[in-house]
């Protein structure tokens, strides 16, 4: 990193630098990341208790946003926003299709016999 500051009038080399850098960082944190899966792995079956408090230390506690994929009545997936209208108008009207038929006509001419007021 010192080397890096000194060499800023050399771009050239502060650039090959750089790169030096984030390389060996990167290959820091996927060691890191790898040790991390293997003392989950570990704990898997003996204590899910320190297992899953590792899940939080790599993930920062954070839940990944689940991502949901519409599906047509093949089992496709679909991307565009035209065929995720039409796959939906499509659930939607199976969802409330009525197969019990025409509702029944009901005449109000059973009304019984009227009742006299004495």
């Amino acid at each position: 990193m010192e080397e890096r500051r000194k060499t800023k009038a050399n771009k050239q080399k502060c650039v090959e630098l750089n790169k030096q850098v984030k390389k060996r960082c990167n290959k820091a944190e996927e060691h890191w990341t790898n040790t991390q899966c293997e003392k989950i792995e570990d704990n898997d079956v003996t204590n899910s208790k320190i297992m899953h408090q590792k899940i939080r230390e790599v993930t920062n506690g954070k839940v990944s946003a689940k991502i949901g994929c519409l599906r047509s009545r093949d089992g496709d997936i679909l991307m565009e926003k035209k065929d995720t209208l039409y796959r939906w108008s499509e659930y939607i009207t199976e969802l409330y299709r009525d197969g019990r038929g025409p509702p029944p006509i009901i005449s109000n001419e059973d009304e019984g016999r009227h009742i006299l007021v004495s």
